[in-house]
């Protein structure tokens, strides 16, 4: 077996680009390679307002992603919402939702509420109607989000990241087949471009 790494944060705006491939890509990978995500966490914690500079910045990233991939975007949230930089706390409400088996959903749900709905996913509030959403057991999730232990548990897997993604940006792919590391570059337009670069390397080993 191999394995297909992919390493994303949920509030990640090059990863909403990716996703439309990303979903190709996993439905038409090889029997004998399995999908696994990985939190690559982009911000840590903070209750500071994001600096306008870097709010002007991310604003200009979306309008970017839109215009080449054709992703949509809510820009009311940035007049709608007090953006802060902090998104570990997205990624550990996707730990929090594996619990129950519904990480994915998570991931879909925040992103649909940062990107589409103007939401603030750096808000336990806003996470928390993620949760409902999902049919979560919201009560079970929120004691999970209130364990010191979930930041454990994403520090290792930005560790991994750090190890075997590159550590340098995401989303990023790595297939990991027979003991080596093999980094797969992205095409945000093609996922069949993607598909060929990982049968190259299983057809090689």
């Amino acid at each position: 077996m191999a394995t297909l790494y992919y390493f994303h944060d949920p509030m990640c705006s090059w990863c909403w680009g990716l996703k439309p491939q990303l979903e190709i890509l996993r439905s038409q990978l090889p029997t004998q390679v399995s999908f696994v995500s990985v939190l690559a966490g982009l911000a840590q914690d903070t209750d500071e307002p994001m600096a306008k500079s870097m709010a002007e910045q991310i604003e200009q990233i979306w309008r970017k992603i839109e215009g080449e991939l054709g992703r949509p975007f809510n820009f009311d949230f940035w007049r709608e919402c007090k953006p802060k930089r902090s998104t570990h706390i997205a990624c550990r409400a996707v730990i929090a939702a594996a619990v129950q088996e519904k990480e994915q959903a998570m991931i879909d749900a925040i992103q649909q509420a940062y990107y589409l709905k103007a939401q603030n996913p750096s808000e336990l509030s806003t996470l928390l109607a993620c949760a409902q959403a999902i049919d979560l057991d919201v009560a079970l999730f929120e004691s999970h989000m209130a364990d010191p232990y979930l930041q454990t548990l994403l520090a290792q897997e930005i560790a991994f990241f750090q190890q075997y993604g590159g550590g340098k940006g995401m989303p990023a792919l790595a297939l990991a087949h027979q003991g080596e590391v093999f980094p797969i570059q992205l095409d945000y337009h093609n996922s069949r471009a993607m598909l060929t670069q990982i049968d190259i390397i299983l057809e090689q080993k």
